[in-house]
């Protein structure tokens, strides 16, 4: 059985996902499970933000945003 979901909240994606895909401006961003998508790089270049990616004790990805890389004018930073 495939189960198709779309989710933002990613911390919520981990614990029941087995597979993600990311999509940025209608193209697959990245593709596999959590470990090897949702990085601090991706958060960055899709969602503009920093975040911090982790593993708790119990095996389950969180990610914490940080902080916005948009300016106050809406524009990204650059890196």
């Amino acid at each position: 059985m495939i189960t198709l979901i779309s989710l933002h909240d990613l911390s919520l994606a981990t614990r029941f996902a087995d597979h993600f895909v990311v999509m940025d401006d209608g193209r697959i961003y990245a593709s596999g499970d959590a470990a090897s998508v949702l990085t601090p790089a991706m958060l960055r270049d899709v969602y503009q933000v920093h975040a911090s990616v982790r593993v708790d004790e119990h095996g389950v990805t969180r990610v914490t945003p940080l902080s916005s890389i948009r300016s106050r004018n809406g524009a990204a930073h650059a890196a």
